[in-house]
C-alpha cells in the first residue's frame, strides 16, 4: 500500500536521486552531474513551446550515420521523455532497467549487491520481478509491466487529500503532498506535481509524448536520438545531455553533448557499453589510452586489454564483457 508516508519516502528518494547522479551514477558521466543542463547559452528550448517545433536548434545537421543498422534493439524508453516546456537544455539525466531481467539473472550477480539493491516488491506493493520496464528522469517515472488498472487502484491508498482525473484512458491522481499517480493497464506513473503551483502537469505530458500528441526529445534533438540510439536497451542504461565536461578529462571530452553507459545482463557474462555523441563526426575521439584511462578510472573490473573501441558517426563507443557479479551497483530504489 502506499500511503502518506511512504509519500514522504518517495520524495526523500528524489532528493537522493539527484544526489546519486552528483556522486556514483550514472558514474560513466565523471562526476559531470551539475553540469548537464540548465545551462543559459544552450537554445534548446525558448519560451515558446518547443512542443510546436519541427526543428531542432541545437543538435548539428542531421547526421547521415544515424540509421537503424546503427540502433540498439529493444523497448523504446524514450517515447516518455517529452522535449521540456521550459528554459532548460534536456529532460535531465536518466536511468532506464528492466527489472524483471535483473530478477531472473539473480544468482549471477553478487549476492550482496543484490539483496541490498532489489527488494521484493516495489511500486504501489507490485513484485518486483513483474515490472518489465522502468524509465526514471527529472520529470517522473513510468513503470510497464503485468498489472491491470483495477490492481494498482486498489494498492494506492486514496483518501480524503485526493482528487482523481482522466487523461484518456488513464486514472490520474493528485495527492495533497504534491504527489500524483497516473495508471493504466500494465502501466504506472509516478511524478511531483501541484496543479495549484504549476500548469504543467509532467504525467500529462509524458502520456502525450507516448502517444506522439506532443514532440519527444528524441525527435528534435539529435544528439540524444545518436546517443539513445547506441545504447543497449536490455538490463540498465543511463545517460544524458552534457554541456560542461569533466575539466580532468577535456581531452577526452572536448565538443562532447551526450554520453552514458549500458549493461546487457546476460547469466554470468554481461556487456558493457559506453557511448560519447560529438557534436561533430571530426570530434570523435577514439585515442585508446585516454579512453582506456577514461573507463578503467570509474569501473575497476574494466580489463585495459578487453577495452573495444570504435567510432559510429558522431560517436564513440566502448565495449567489453564484464562478469556479472562484478556489478557493483544497481539503479533501483523502492518507492
Amino acid at each position: 500500500m502506499i500511503n502518506n508516508k511512504q509519500n514522504k519516502k518517495r520524495n526523500n528518494s528524489i532528493s537522493r536521486r539527484k544526489i546519486l547522479y552528483a556522486g556514483t551514477a550514472p558514474i560513466i558521466l565523471g562526476g559531470l552531474a551539475g553540469c548537464l543542463n540548465s545551462s543559459e547559452e544552450d537554445s534548446t528550448s525558448s519560451e515558446e513551446d518547443p512542443t510546436s517545433s519541427e526543428e531542432d536548434s541545437t543538435s548539428s545537421e542531421e547526421d547521415p550515420t544515424s540509421s537503424e543498422e546503427d540502433s540498439i534493439s529493444g523497448y523504446d524508453y524514450t517515447q516518455w521523455i517529452y522535449n521540456p516546456r521550459r528554459n532548460d537544455s534536456s529532460p535531465g539525466p536518466f536511468t532506464y532497467t528492466q527489472p524483471h531481467k535483473i530478477v531472473n539473472n539473480r544468482e549471477y550477480f553478487n549476492s550482496d549487491v543484490y539483496e541490498e539493491s532489489v527488494p521484493e516488491t516495489l511500486y504501489a506493493g507490485v513484485d518486483y520481478g513483474r515490472i518489465k520496464n522502468h524509465l526514471r528522469f527529472d520529470s517522473g517515472d513510468v513503470i510497464t509491466g503485468s498489472f491491470e488498472k483495477s490492481e494498482l487502484k486498489d494498492l494506492i491508498n486514496v483518501d480524503a487529500s485526493h482528487r482523481e482525473e482522466t487523461i484518456g484512458e488513464y486514472n490520474l491522481y493528485l495527492f495533497s503532498d504534491d504527489i500524483a499517480y497516473a495508471i493504466n493497464d500494465g502501466v504506472f506513473i509516478y511524478a511531483a506535481y501541484n496543479p495549484a503551483v504549476s500548469d504543467t502537469n509532467p504525467i500529462k505530458l509524458m502520456i502525450e509524448s507516448q502517444n506522439k500528441d506532443t514532440s519527444r526529445f528524441a525527435d528534435i534533438n539529435n544528439d540524444f536520438e545518436e546517443l539513445t540510439n547506441k545504447l543497449n536497451a536490455e538490463t540498465i542504461a543511463e545517460g544524458a545531455i552534457i554541456e560542461r565536461p569533466n575539466p580532468d578529462y577535456s581531452d577526452l571530452l572536448s565538443n562532447v553533448r551526450a554520453g552514458g553507459q549500458s549493461i546487457a545482463v546476460d547469466g554470468e557474462e554481461s556487456e558493457f557499453r559506453g557511448v560519447f555523441v560529438y557534436e561533430q563526426e571530426e570530434d570523435v575521439n577514439i585515442d585508446s589510452n585516454q579512453v582506456h584511462e577514461f573507463y578503467t578510472d570509474f569501473y575497476p573490473y574494466i580489463n585495459e586489454g578487453d577495452l573495444e573501441i570504435s567510432k559510429v558517426g558522431r560517436a564513440s563507443i566502448a565495449t567489453t564483457k564484464i562478469d556479472t557479479d562484478t556489478i557493483e551497483y544497481l539503479p533501483i530504489e523502492e518507492f
